[in-house]
């Protein structure tokens, strides 16, 4: 089996299924500014992307003047309210993190997410210490499908990109694994497709599916 290599994890829909939450807040956010809502179509195509440039669309579309670093405090205090109580690890996403970290699999967090909300939310869930590393929204200028943000957590783990793997809920998360010339596993969520997902090496429904042996295997398809 092929040790040298890493396993890079988005966080919102990879390691815990957060989407409900993130949009409740927002909506709940959004509400002193008018009826807006959000299809769960809509939805997806924002999947991927960094808040940042989520509220730049509704500022635009809406004629709002959202700042987006107090909208992105305030929604994840919101999450947390939400979240507590019901937001607990996959046990899949458990035994997999188990299994890289005994056979001393480097692991890096690749999330859109800004870089105090990752934190906070990896120590929630009680899995910082399988990341030395986290790429945040805050570290990048360009975002998925750019493949800046997997390119610095390959960097920050001291490893080739050909020699990381790359877990994704997002088709521009997927994209930008492709681009940076990583393998690509699509994961399957309530908010995706798997038309979506298509360009990924390998999709799964869940984390029961996956082992350290199918990541080795993705590298001698």
């Amino acid at each position: 089996m092929n040790k040298d290599i890493a396993v890079i994890f988005d966080m919102d829909g990879v390691l815990f299924q957060s989407q409900k939450y993130i949009w409740r807040s927002f909506m709940e956010l959004l509400k002193p500014y008018g009826e807006i809502k959000f299809t769960d179509k809509e939805i997806r195509t924002h999947l991927g992307a960094s808040l940042r440039d989520t509220v730049e669309v509704w500022n635009k579309k809406y004629k709002l003047k959202i700042d987006h670093k107090k909208f992105s405090q305030d929604a994840t205090e919101l999450e947390l309210e939400f979240m507590a109580g019901e937001l607990v690890a996959d046990k899949g996403v458990i035994r997999l993190l188990k299994e890289l970290k005994n056979n001393k699999i480097s692991m890096a967090v690749g999330t859109a997410s800004q870089g105090y909300r990752a934190k906070k939310m990896l120590k929630i869930l009680k899995v910082s210490n399988y990341f030395p590393v986290v790429i945040s929204a805050d570290d990048t200028h360009k975002h998925k499908p750019d493949p800046e943000i997997f390119l610095l957590a390959a960097e920050g783990m001291k490893i080739l990109p050909a020699k990381c793997v790359v877990l994704e809920d997002s088709e521009s998360g997927i994209k930008a694994a492709n681009y940076g010339g990583m393998k690509s596993i699509g994961v399957k969520t309530a908010f995706n497709t798997e038309e979506s997902l298509k360009t990924a090496d390998l999709i799964i429904q869940n984390f029961s599916e996956l082992s350290l042996s199918k990541i080795d295997q993705l590298f001698y398809q």
